[in-house]
């Protein structure tokens, strides 16, 4: 039985989930039981990944490549095509359902763009991820690794390098990917051949949303007043027109503290018959009990020449 158990990394299964939850199970619940133990030692001398809470996944042979798996995230191959991956393990994910993202921290916060969507980027996991990667391959490769390569981090001699632009430094060298549904992200070192893989990804909700562009408009106004920029800005309202007219009433509306801003909703169109779109929103009860009330609004713009 021990010769069976020793041997499950170089097998192949029918069923290789369940030889996932095993090791899962054994990780992170008997090797914390028995720390001290001399076996369990001896087993994380062999598998030091194990330390860091991955193991090499049982659908390892059927991708034809290594893959590690823990209760947070996956180190695979980069050999391994991605859609075989998310068929393997039954995720009905298509890579086209995945878009480019930037990274960027916010009051300790990570964050990953893409377009309109914000999701949170899970940095510790990551981090932790990195680690055990770098146990991965041969001496020479966990070597060379050394921590050398900067992630969120500027030194001097990278500033010294003409060619480098210190602002576009986050992540160097790993290029993200983001589900369009926000629960998964594929972060991809392309120079050590990994990618790492997050299934509990998620999305910013409307108050995270708006929280983050509050701490943007903040930081832009600190980096206005560094370089010496006035923050009273003046604007061309003769130039508005009714749809960027509509879209200001909207988010002064949005931004009201009175007003539930998940309840703010558009009715109608921009030239519809009475000349105008109508922005119905409910109140921010101010009482335990109170109900809320509704208003609508209608947006008209009229322009008056004054010449």
């Amino acid at each position: 039985m021990k010769r069976y158990k020793d041997s499950l990394d170089e097998r192949q299964f029918f069923f290789p989930a369940l030889i996932d939850d095993y090791h899962a199970n054994l990780i992170n619940g008997a090797y914390y039981t028995y720390e001290q133990s001399d076996w369990v030692q001896a087993v994380l001398a062999r598998y030091p990944e194990r330390r860091f809470g991955f193991h090499k996944s049982a659908f390892s042979a059927r991708l034809g490549a290594d893959a590690f798996a823990s209760i947070e995230s996956w180190i695979v191959s980069a050999k391994i095509d991605l859609g075989d991956f998310f068929r393997a393990l039954n995720q009905d994910v298509a890579i086209s359902q995945f878009h480019s993202a930037k990274l960027s921290m916010l009051n300790n916060v990570c964050i990953a763009t893409a377009g309109d969507l914000h999701v949170h980027f899970p940095l510790d996991g990551f981090l932790k991820a990195r680690v055990c990667q770098s146990f991965l391959g041969d001496e020479d490769q966990v070597l060379r690794l050394g921590w050398q390569r900067p992630l969120f981090s500027v030194t001097p001699t990278i500033l010294s390098m003409r060619e480098y632009e210190p602002i576009n430094q986050t992540v160097s060298g790993h290029a993200c990917l983001v589900h369009e549904s926000g629960e998964l992200i594929i972060l991809t070192d392309s120079e050590e051949g990994w990618h790492h893989i997050f299934f509990e990804s998620r999305a910013l909700d409307m108050l995270e949303t708006k929280q983050l562009g509050l701490q943007v408009a903040d930081l832009s106004s600190g980096i206005d007043r560094a370089l010496g920029v006035s923050g009273n800005h003046r604007s061309n309202w003769q130039s508005l027109d009714d749809e960027q007219f509509e879209a200001l009433c909207y988010d002064l509306i949005y931004s009201h503290p009175g007003f539930d801003h998940e309840t703010i909703r558009k009715m109608g169109h921009s030239r519809s018959r009475d000349g105008g779109r109508d922005i119905i929103v409910w109140t921010q009860p101010v009482a335990y009990r109170e109900p809320s009330k509704k208003f609508v609004f209608q947006c008209k713009l009229i322009t008056v020449d004054f010449h």
